[in-house]
This record gives structure tokens, C-alpha cells and sequence, in this order.
């Protein structure tokens, strides 16, 4: 609550959203920055858009589902 602390921010001067969508994952991933590349994306946006990713890799051996948000290429 900004206001609250008397900062005024408009939304003018805010980031754009930026437009994503999902990719489901049910395997690893033994490189990230090759998915992302391979998304059409950059290593960089994907671990900005996805904060949960701590490693270059994604360990599944569970099979678990993972939802990944990727950014929409224009």
C-alpha cells in the first residue's frame, strides 16, 4: 500500500505487462536456458517470470506437473 506511506504511483509509470502463457511439464529439464531458448524466450525472462526455479535444471523424477509461464512471442 504505497499510498499509505504517501507515495502516488501512477500507471503511467508502471512496467507493461508483459502477455504470457503455460507450458506443462511432466519430465526434467536438464538445461533451462535451452528450453527457454527453445520457447522463444530468454533464460532471463523465463527465471524472472518464474521465481520458483532455483537451479539451471528442473529435477522431476515423480513425473510431477509443472506449469512454466513463458512470455508470448510477438
Amino acid at each position: 500500500s504505497p499510498q499509505d506511506y504517501g507515495f502516488v504511483i501512477r500507471k503511467k509509470d508502471l512496467y507493461p505487462e508483459v502477455p504470457t502463457y503455460i507450458v506443462q511439464v511432466d519430465s526434467s529439464i536438464s538445461n533451462l536456458h535451452d528450453f527457454a531458448l527453445q520457447n522463444n524466450s530468454s533464460y532471463k525472462m523465463l527465471k524472472m517470470l518464474n521465481p520458483w526455479l532455483v537451479d539451471t535444471k528442473l529435477t522431476n523424477k515423480g513425473k510431477k506437473i509443472y506449469e512454466i509461464e513463458l512470455p508470448v512471442k510477438n
